[in-house]
């Protein structure tokens, strides 16, 4: 029932993986309160390991991407306090941010909601991020050819495909020989600017005429990692961001990568050392500062203007310096590592799953763990 941690091998503990229906329907108000707080039955295991679902029965920990309770849609206040109640009980044993970020985030709906003791069931855990399937960043840094760029995100218009495109084709009428590869789609709304239709004409007509862009509405994430293997930078100049997972798979390949300075990324880039950070301003939660307010579309026409200078400017100095973007990788592949290498999670989830059990009955030789 998780999705950052399965992948880490372990003697100490063995993986069930559930089966679990998903209620959704039965919610008539558009939350997904209901998906989010399972009942889960017949799995014969010692740790339930969630993802932002808090169940209703079974011992468990859970992993927080930024908020938690965290239900979508139209939430009332008694779900929302179920959810908490449910925390508090001793069944929780770890609540598992994902970042520093979410922890704050996380920490401070705790204390407003009156439920400040949870913040001691909180240690920040990241997961794990798997190497590279291949091994050809080493070949592809020598190359002094065509500087790749690459763009994952699913959410096009919140990602930053706009500004991503504009500065590409900026770079490319200043003669510097750039290629695109983009695994997106365009988008025309956003929460970030509810309520707002963004025209698409114009990022489709460049997404399907230029033949120096590569675009796929969609790939499997194996195929996302091999793509990183072959381009020199990620680009994701993103408005909002959970985490940014795309940052974290990117460095693993010894990828550098640019994005703004929201929410966790400053975490996973030191700017200027292991790639670079776009300084958009933002709240007391790391996040754009102008999200769902009145003047979102005039904030919003700004930053993007922002980002594409940005990115420009970043772009063109290295498009000269093909051996600081190879640096600046392999920073950023020792920096992702310390942060999400399997050696180094595997002995820390390992010590998050013995104190979880040791709050509870005392665990057998081999522990089973459902996630």
């Amino acid at each position: 029932m998780e999705r950052v941690s399965y992948m880490i091998p372990s003697s100490h503990h063995r993986y069930v993986a559930l089966y679990q229906l998903r209620p959704r329907m039965l919610d008539r108000h558009g939350s997904t309160f209901m998906e989010q707080t399972p009942l889960v039955v017949g799995a014969n295991v010692d740790l339930l390991h969630t993802f932002n679902q808090i169940p209703v029965n079974r011992n468990f920990v859970v992993t927080a991407e930024m908020e938690l309770p965290r239900y979508l849609g139209r939430t009332r206040p008694w779900q929302l306090q179920v959810g908490l109640r449910l925390l508090s009980t001793d069944r929780c044993r770890a609540i598992l941010p994902l970042s520093e970020a979410a922890r704050a985030f996380i920490a401070r709906r705790f204390e407003q909601a009156g439920y400040r003791e949870l913040c001691d069931k909180m240690t920040v855990f990241r997961g794990a991020v798997l190497g590279p399937p291949t091994a050809t960043r080493a070949a592809r840094a020598a190359d002094s050819g065509d500087l790749r760029l690459l763009f994952v995100g699913g959410d096009g218009l919140r990602k930053g495909l706009g500004p991503t495109l504009d500065a590409a084709q900026a770079l490319r009428r200043g003669g510097v020989d750039v290629r695109l590869t983009v695994v997106s789609q365009p988008k025309s709304t956003t929460y970030v600017a509810p309520g707002i239709a963004f025209p698409t004409e114009h990022l489709s007509a460049v997404l399907s005429g230029e033949e120096w862009i590569t675009h796929y509405p969609s790939v499997p994430n194996a195929q996302v990692r091999c793509l990183m293997e072959s381009h020199d930078i990620l680009v994701l100049p993103t408005m909002d961001e959970s985490l940014g997972w795309a940052v974290a798979e990117a460095g693993i390949s010894g990828m550098p990568a640019i994005a703004t300075n929201v929410f966790a990324i400053p975490e996973m880039i030191i700017s200027g050392k292991t790639g670079w950070t776009i300084e958009l301003p933002l709240d007391e939660d790391r996040r754009w500062l102008h999200i769902g307010r009145r003047n979102v579309r005039e904030q919003w026409d700004a930053a993007q203007e922002h980002l594409t200078v940005s990115l420009v400017r970043v772009l063109s100095a290295m498009a000269g310096n093909r051996a600081a973007v190879a640096e600046f990788g392999a920073r950023a592949r020792e920096h992702i590592t310390r942060l999400y290498g399997v050696e180094s999670a595997e002995p820390r989830l390992r010590r998050v799953y013995g104190e979880a059990l040791a709050k509870g009955r005392r665990p057998g030789p081999e522990s089973d763990i459902a996630t």
